[in-house]
């Protein structure tokens, strides 16, 4: 879990054009999540996140794809970076993926331009 979020605080530094943090940090436990029957539903000791990289959405273009192989064993994930003026910068998200990319589309785009990180996990 700690991996996840220093993955999104790098891409927010790479975005504002600040050094990442480069310091390791060794965390031997994790969060464990289980169902009412007992069976594990999360568990961030056995799977960590990986950021692959960034599109972009604007008014005039609405669907961005990025490629990776790694969409093929992973779970796929997307954080919108809102603008600062722009309380719903995308309506009407729709994603899709397949072995090697992943498309992250909207109906429309009420700013500039809107920042989406992709990561798997």
């Amino acid at each position: 879990m700690i991996t996840f979020f220093k993955n999104i605080i790098n891409a927010i530094r790479r975005l504002f054009g600040a050094k990442e943090e480069q310091k390791e940090v060794d965390v031997p436990q994790g969060l464990q999540v289980w169902d009412e029957n007992g069976g594990i539903q999360i568990d961030t000791t056995t799977r960590t996140s990986i950021f692959i990289g960034e599109i972009e959405l604007t008014p005039s273009s609405k669907s961005a794809t990025i490629s990776s192989n790694l969409f093929g064993t992973n779970t796929p994930f997307y954080v919108v970076l809102r603008g600062v003026s722009h309380n719903r910068p995308l309506t009407g998200i729709s994603t899709s993926s397949t072995s090697s990319s992943y498309t992250v589309s909207a109906q429309s785009v009420n700013a500039t331009s809107v920042k989406i990180i992709i990561g798997v996990y």
